[in-house]
């Protein structure tokens, strides 16, 4: 799969095109997908989505996204997609809808399909719609095909769906909109090692703060290392009972495990909410608590097993 960070590459040959932001590639997103690489034999199947950072005047985020750009690759690259155009927002924003259909969509990608969901609006100030799309489509001679939406329990696979399901900390439904666990994936970085004094060391990964993160407390989890996959907990926050601890980290302990980790890159998945994050009067307080999370991931792991 060909990765374009720009829209200074044309497309080689013509090109089925995924239209959307794909910010956490769910089960809504890979219908819009399936629907473009059903035409792969004839065109390539290609996703344009875009990087934005959205910000208020105030330069608060009013919306976060699911997932990393890099993790929205990892996830697109494990479906049939062979091109995957993912400029800054700042590159296309501007665009009407009438630029962005010829130049874009015509000129770039060679659009011959173009798959979006019913909602998809495009063009400066959103001013396009998919009726809008269908017209200037013609002029590219390309045709549309509109998804209709994927439905759980009745309502529509969306974004903020899994948005309000992680605020929650409501994982396990998260998880079954996106289709796969919902991932944290980042470089171990040193920590205090309070986890090791403790007996229970841990993995620390830095989070980043433009993306939706889970409700803070600590999670069942599993960690991917070397081709295997191992039972852990994570505790998602900033560490309330160490002091001066603020910045928001993953912190990890993979169970059965002890190895020097630091500067390796690692993939965390959450599998079920434990509990809040507290704050505990000592230390001996948060390692009972840490081995009670420990035997809960325990029987969630041997229950899933059997």
């Amino acid at each position: 799969m060909r990765v374009y960070r720009d829209l200074n590459t044309e497309s080689p040959a013509g090109s089925a095109v995924a239209l959307g932001m794909f910010d956490g590639v769910h089960l809504g997103h890979r219908r819009v997908i399936e629907a473009a690489a059903a035409h792969r034999e004839e065109w390539a199947v290609t996703v344009l989505t875009f990087v934005a950072r959205r910000e208020r005047p105030d330069k608060k985020l009013f919306q976060k996204d699911i997932f990393t750009p890099e993790e929205r690759v990892r996830r697109l690259s494990l479906l049939p997609v062979d091109m995957v155009y993912m400029p800054d927002f700042e590159e296309i924003r501007k665009l009407s809808a009438q630029e962005f259909v010829h130049q874009v969509l015509g000129e770039i990608l060679h659009a011959k399909v173009i798959c979006c969901g019913e909602d998809y609006r495009f063009g400066n100030h959103a001013a396009g719609n998919v009726e809008l799309l269908k017209r200037l489509a013609k002029d590219i001679c390309a045709k549309v095909q509109v998804v209709s939406p994927y439905l759980d329990c009745g309502e529509p696979v969306s974004s903020t769906r899994i948005r309000r399901y992680l605020s929650d900390g409501n994982i396990v439904s998260a998880n079954r909109l996106l289709g796969t666990p919902y991932t944290i994936e980042g470089t171990v970085v040193y920590g205090k090692q309070i986890g090791r004094t403790l007996g229970y060391p841990t993995i620390n990964q830095e989070l980043d703060l433009y993306i939706c993160l889970p409700k803070f407390g600590v999670y069942i989890s599993s960690v991917l290392l070397d081709g295997e996959e191992y039972p852990s907990i994570t505790n998602i926050g900033v560490k309330p009972t160490i002091a001066g601890e603020r910045q928001p980290l993953a912190e990890t302990h993979i169970i059965g495990v002890d190895q020097n980790l630091y500067g390796r890159r690692l993939t965390v998945k959450l599998h079920q909410f434990i509990r809040g994050e507290e704050r505990f009067e000592d230390l001996e307080q948060l390692s009972d608590s840490i081995h009670h999370d420990i035997e809960k991931a325990r029987h969630f792991f041997k229950r899933e097993t059997n």
